[in-house]
């Protein structure tokens, strides 16, 4: 490994996001990533663990997602991405 490569994983931080079937079966055909991995599968949801550096495009494709997929990890993800949905929602308050 390269010290450039070496320096970014240590960055790198695991997500887990659980996707109703129907986003999960676009997650399949269009990983959001190279390390995405499905981990579990219910009736009803798809978990899918990432392995990266979280950054402005990642929280841009989950919520491209809208409700189909929710993040469950990490907390700092999550409520970034909530702070974001919440702030979009006041743009529309009459």
């Amino acid at each position: 490994l390269s010290s450039s490569s070496a320096a970014s994983d240590v960055y790198k931080r695991q997500v887990l996001i659980k996707a109703d079937l129907s986003t999960a079966r676009y997650l399949e055909i269009k990983p959001i990533h190279k390390s995405q991995k499905k981990i579990n599968k219910t009736d009803d949801f798809v978990w899918f663990q990432l392995t990266l550096v979280l950054n402005i495009e990642l929280e841009t494709k989950l919520m491209s997602l809208g409700n189909g997929c929710t993040v469950e990890e990490p907390i700092d993800l999550k409520s970034s991405i909530k702070k974001s949905l919440q702030k979009a929602l006041s743009n529309y308050h009459d």
